[in-house]
């Protein structure tokens, strides 16, 4: 499996923030397109929060936050579908709305604008403390909601995301739906005046973050329940060590043929796994997940065509597809 880098990178985002710089004032974009500025002083090169990943996290403290300069790619899904995702790890106390990705005018904030945080500020009961997505559309239409799990000031790193898709929001936390509102109508366009992107803060002040913030993505599509569920598992288990694929075909006088084939390791003797070959080419493939093999290991096949049962191939594993 692809790590979580790779995995965003499938997902053809908009714009992914590491934030995994050591120093420097740039915050780079993965894509190019959209690099940003730190400003004030955050302390880059903290232990990052995915599982099993070197890249390091920023830790953001009033008034510290990231700047990227406004452009269409941020508006474009207008009414469409659109997703943010990051990974926290939230030490927020001040009664604040803090917002880990936010998208304004800098000034009188109107239409086109919106946020994805946390919901501290002078909330009722049932909204305050837990993760908040909202947005405002053309003619003042907007939605506004929050999660259920209390998560201000937790000390525990989360995996959030805010997505809309075919006019329902929804906001996820560690890879779970927590809640959805209808977001039908609401449809984003450019706000009048100057505009900007801001992780850890908000693009007309306030709504400053404070805590660990990692792994930061924009995307102008609907990122899928599995891709969500997939880069839970990645970010919070690490990427599964590489197996080896093996893959053949089955022929008797030439001819692709059905059969059943299991796979054994030399060395003890222990079934790994069993497969059919397809009836249309008689094509196999062991280690459609990952194989129990390693490069040290000597394997053979069997071949169970009818009665028949004869060796198909066997050999030290050689990589010929990572798993």
């Amino acid at each position: 499996m692809a790590t979580y880098s790779e995995k965003v990178a499938s997902l053809t985002p908009v714009a992914h923030w590491r934030l995994g710089e050591a120093t420097g004032t740039n915050a780079a974009d993965e894509t190019g397109n959209h690099d940003g500025t730190y400003n004030d002083s955050p302390l880059l090169g903290q232990t990052g929060l995915l599982v099993g990943d070197a890249d390091t996290a920023a830790n953001f403290t009033s008034p510290d936050y990231v700047g990227v300069a406004d452009h269409d790619d941020f508006i474009a899904h207008g009414s469409g579908d659109w997703t943010l995702c990051c990974w926290f790890k939230s030490a927020q106390t001040i009664d604040n709305n803090a917002f880990f990705i936010g998208y304004s005018e800098t000034s009188s904030p109107g239409n086109g604008q919106y946020g994805f945080g946390i919901r501290t500020n002078l909330a009722p009961t049932n909204e305050k403390n837990r993760v908040m997505f909202y947005a405002v559309g053309d003619g003042g239409s907007y939605f506004q909601f929050y999660g259920t799990s209390i998560i201000a000031a937790d000390n525990t790193k989360h995996f959030a995301v805010a997505r809309v898709k075919s006019g329902v929001a929804s906001i996820w936390l560690d890879g779970v739906k927590e809640n959805e509102v209808s977001s039908s109508g609401v449809a984003l366009s450019a706000p009048a005046g100057a505009s900007l992107l801001t992780l850890a803060g908000f693009p007309s002040g306030g709504g400053d973050y404070t805590g660990l913030l990692d792994e930061a993505s924009l995307h102008g599509s609907a990122v899928s329940d599995a891709d969500i569920a997939d880069l839970w598992d990645i970010g919070s288990n690490g990427p599964p060590a590489a197996g080896y694929i093996i893959s053949g075909t089955v022929e008797l006088d030439g001819s692709p043929v059905e059969a059943t084939l299991r796979l054994y390791l030399s060395t003890t003797g222990a079934l790994i796994e069993e497969v059919d070959s397809d009836p249309g080419d008689g094509s196999y493939t062991f280690g459609a997940g990952v194989v129990d093999l390693d490069d040290e290991s000597e394997y053979f096949v069997m071949c169970h065509y009818g009665d028949d049962v004869r060796p198909l191939a066997h050999g030290p594993v050689s990589p010929v597809q990572a798993a």
